[in-house]
């Protein structure tokens, strides 16, 4: 999958490369938050995942959220300092972030 999403970017090689990358780090950081339902290709018989998600419960969304503002407050920071307004951008995700509650 991260070879597609890389795709969509060819016009500009290093930005499919990061898109790519992204995609990789992002499945990578998934493996111990799922409980063992991500397939490394369509139509795997084999799952990874450690479950954190079903042990901490509700926990893991408080963990997910915390993080999130922790990575948008450092966004709104650098964008600050570049003297660029992100503030739609930071909302859109801060709504995304609340949807996944329990």
């Amino acid at each position: 999958m991260a070879i597609v999403w890389g795709a969509f970017f060819l016009k500009d090689k290093r930005i499919a490369a990061v898109a790519a990358l992204s995609c990789l780090l992002h499945f990578v950081a998934d493996i111990p938050m799922h409980n063992a339902d991500l397939a490394l290709y369509p139509y795997a018989e084999q799952y990874l995942g450690f479950g954190v998600w079903g042990k901490w419960g509700i926990w893991s969304w408080i963990f997910e959220i915390i993080f999130s503002a922790i990575l948008l407050a450092y966004a709104y920071r650098q964008h600050l300092q570049a003297h660029e307004n992100i503030k739609w951008q930071l909302g859109f995700i801060g709504l995304l972030a609340l949807q996944m509650s329990p």
